[in-house]
């Protein structure tokens, strides 16, 4: 995962701190939560549902979830219908997907990562 754009953070209004944390909690999770290390070490162990779990939930707790009320953005629905295959991250593709304009580009990734698993 490449460091978000300091353009970006600032034009979303974003304190950088929150945005390492942000990105420190999808490396890394926190508490009981998975991160993608939790992912990487599932893969390694051959244990691709747990792997695909432990994604799903950094796409939706952390990735998704906007900053500031200026860290918004989503995912069109044509990228939506190419990525979103069985409407697991979304359920309706016709309004698209919101997500944190800092982590979209990541987003889009991991999402296609989760239908590779």
């Amino acid at each position: 995962m490449e460091s978000p754009s300091r353009v970006l953070v600032a034009l979303t209004q974003a304190n950088e701190g929150d945005v390492q944390l942000r990105a420190d909690r999808i490396l890394r999770g926190e508490n009981e939560t998975s991160g993608l290390d939790d992912v990487r070490l599932a893969l390694l162990a051959d244990d691709r549902i747990g792997a695909g779990e432990y994604l799903f939930n950094v796409v939706i707790q952390y990735a998704v979830q906007p900053l500031t009320p200026d860290d918004t953005t989503s995912i069109d629905e044509a990228t939506l219908d190419e990525l979103d295959l069985n409407d697991t991250f979304d359920e309706d593709h016709s309004d698209g997907m919101e997500t944190s304009s800092i982590f979209h580009d990541a987003v889009v990734l991991m999402i296609e990562l989760w239908y590779r698993i």
